[in-house]
């Protein structure tokens, strides 16, 4: 019923005087630090907050290299404007977070860690802050100083599924999957056609071996987005995994079609390894290990295809070697990643390494006592080390938790199990 007459560099300060309003005339009673919210006066700066909310937007969108470094450029142009944007920090804490997700470079995750310590030096009330200080410790295994900061920001504002996802992604480190389904069911009632949100939970789904259920999820994404090669890739991986190869192939290529990303790559190389096409997995790998030369995994894909190649253990060590020295990277930044300690562990015994191996084998199995791949990653382990019955141990608990029996069948890495008569006992009965 008012009217308002500001300049459009005034916008923000227009936002506070028409909440102040309101809540005056409602006669709402607020608790003193919302009282203080409302009367401190805001003084982004206008182009400040428009590189801000550009930037928000590009982490809205699939989390590829690209959008990601387009969203730290625009927060870093937001920062420059206005020295005091505790949002625009956070929001650098989220891109640089996002990066490290992608390529594993330990640089990354140290400027997220500096922009996450600023904004929450200039501003203690900003959800957004919270969210990313929660994803930090999450990154770094703190599990527990991380569902405080979620918890935090939800008691800002119960309505943030960013906070939710944060809860369920730190909860299934914890290896509490039933509570990580909660908050992710949560933040897509919160946000229905949110693709993080859907991707989450096809994430969560395919972690814990209920993978035909994930790939509606994984669909649905595919036609919010149909550019995006992440759900491709992730359908495509849901389809191999449930052993359609065929559909399988279609969205993987689709995948590449959109962008040749290194995780496109790997999966396409792994489809080659798997029916024992190690010629054409290497070159493939090295495709991705050259789009994310610090990412341990495909360093060690490398490693494997170069194993049961004609070229052998000869050039397949270095490139477990640097496999090892990347993942005990990661492993200095999150000591509890149970499913980095298992594929350090497989990559040591590949080498001989048995000492190594057996401690991240323990290591991984005492933080994720029910994941299928840490079981699975141990059961190659021990078949590397000669170990043939401890191996088989670990594949039927793997199998047990969800691990999908063909893929077992076809690994090379367990070529040295499949003569033994235990080994055809393993299979799942069909019901």
């Amino acid at each position: 019923s008012e009217t308002y007459d500001r300049e459009s560099k005034d916008l923000l300060a227009l936002q506070d005087d028409i909440a102040r309003q309101v809540v005056n005339s409602l006669h709402v009673l607020l608790s003193p630090d919302s009282r203080a919210a409302l009367s401190s006066a805001t003084t982004v700066d206008p182009l400040a907050y428009d590189y801000y909310l550009r930037g928000r937007a590009y982490l809205r969108l699939p989390r590829d290299e690209a959008n990601l470094k387009f969203a730290v450029e625009l927060f870093r142009k937001a920062v420059a404007r206005y020295a005091g944007f505790a949002d625009a920090y956070a929001g650098l804490c989220d891109g640089f977070l996002g990066l490290y997700s992608v390529d594993r470079d330990v640089a990354h995750f140290e400027s997220a860690e500096s922009a996450c310590h600023r904004a929450l030096t200039l501003d203690r009330r900003s959800a957004s802050v919270y969210i990313a200080l929660g994803n930090l410790y999450r990154s770094s295994g703190q599990y527990e100083q991380a569902i405080a900061e979620f918890n935090a920001a939800l008691s800002l504002n119960r309505s943030l599924p960013d906070a939710h996802l944060g809860l369920g992604d730190t909860y299934m480190e914890k290896s509490e999957p039933e509570t990580a389904e909660q908050h992710y069911r949560t933040a897509i009632e919160l946000q229905p056609n949110y693709w993080q949100a859907l991707m989450s939970m096809g994430n969560f789904l395919f972690e814990i071996g209920r993978v035909g259920e994930a790939i509606p999820y994984y669909r649905r994404i595919s036609e919010l987005m149909p550019e995006s090669e992440t759900a491709f890739n992730n359908m495509g991986a849901a389809y191999f995994v449930t052993g359609d190869f065929e559909r399988a192939s279609v969205a993987w290529q689709r995948s590449l079609d959109l962008e040749p990303s290194s995780t496109a790559y790997a999966n396409v190389a792994s489809s080659e390894f798997f029916i024992g096409h190690y010629d054409r997995a290497i070159s493939l790998y090295h495709k991705a290990v050259e789009l994310a030369p610090e990412d341990y995994q495909q360093w060690g894909n490398l490693g494997d295809a170069y194993r049961h190649s004609e070229f052998g253990r000869e050039m397949a060590e270095p490139m477990y070697r640097n496999a090892i020295r990347l993942a005990e990277n990661r492993l200095r930044i999150n000591p509890s990643d149970a499913g980095t300690l298992a594929l350090a562990g497989h990559y040591c015994a590949s080498i001989g390494d048995r000492e190594q191996a057996s401690k991240y084998i323990a290591d991984a199995s005492g933080l994720a006592p029910g994941n299928m791949y840490v079981h699975y990653n141990s059961a190659t382990a021990w078949a590397a080390l000669g170990e043939k019955e401890m191996a088989l141990q670990a594949l039927k608990r793997a199998l047990a938790s969800g691990y999908p029996w063909h893929i077992a069948k076809a690994d090379a890495n367990l070529k040295e199990l499949r003569t033994l008569p235990q080994f055809e006992a393993l299979k799942p009965r069909q019901p």
